[in-house]
């Protein structure tokens, strides 16, 4: 969920902390309202309803994109687990556990708490990955100035098939042109995991800027002026 906080995941690990599929992770993303948290959307305003890309579409993820979405990260789970850092996907998640949390990232993407979108082909027969837009994590803010003005992270992964058609890259750009023409957002952070090396070389070759290693993932950064 990626100011814009993009985590690379691999798929790209665009998929940071905040993206973590659990469903309890998900409902522990930081709120709004708190005083903790930092700004994050502005309820009077509306989220982009997705984006048309070469090769791909962004749409909302939505429940009837369960049983896709669940052979897209399923056929890729040990890369994705092992990329990824959210301790996601197991060998074990089932279709209904899958069905729970697609429940729970729409319920959130109504209410502005964070936004979740389906990768897919053109046609929507097939997913190739996720996107999240969400609040920044509790866990990156040690390593930020007491006055970050940062409002969200931007994770993503597509399957690991779809690298050989280079889709990480691609989302890559789209995604940030989109958060520049489309979204609020000015400055993003972007974790990245350490065991994802592709994810952070495309973040160097973009041109954004490592501000610190946080644990077990590099924090890049991304703002709109680049």
């Amino acid at each position: 969920m990626k100011r814009l906080i993009v985590v690379l995941g691999t798929a790209l690990l665009v998929a940071v902390l905040p993206a973590c599929r659990t469903a309890s992770e998900t409902t522990d993303a930081p709120d709004a309202s708190s005083d903790e948290a930092l700004p994050f959307w502005d309820p009077a305003l509306t989220p982009p309803v997705g984006l048309e890309a070469d090769g791909f579409r962004l749409e909302p993820l939505r429940l009837e994109h369960a049983e896709i979405d669940y052979r897209a990260f399923m056929g890729s789970q040990a890369y994705l687990y092992r990329t990824m850092g959210w301790g996601w996907p197991t060998p074990d998640v089932t279709l209904d556990q899958n069905r729970e949390e697609l429940a729970i990232h729409r319920m959130l993407h109504e209410a502005g708490r964070a936004f979740t979108f389906a990768v897919l082909t053109h046609d929507a027969s097939a997913s190739l990955g996720c996107v999240y837009l969400t609040p920044v994590t509790d866990a990156l803010r040690p390593t930020l100035e007491p006055a970050p003005g940062y409002h969200a992270e931007l994770v993503f992964w597509t399957t690991e098939a779809a690298l050989e058609h280079d889709l990480d890259r691609r989302l890559f750009d789209a995604l940030t042109a989109w958060m520049e023409a489309e979204w609020p957002f000015e400055r993003v952070l972007m974790p990245i995991h350490k065991a994802n090396a592709r994810g952070q070389t495309l973040a160097r070759e973009a041109g954004l800027h490592q501000r610190d290693d946080n644990g077990d993932f590099a924090v890049f950064e991304w703002r709109d002026e680049l």
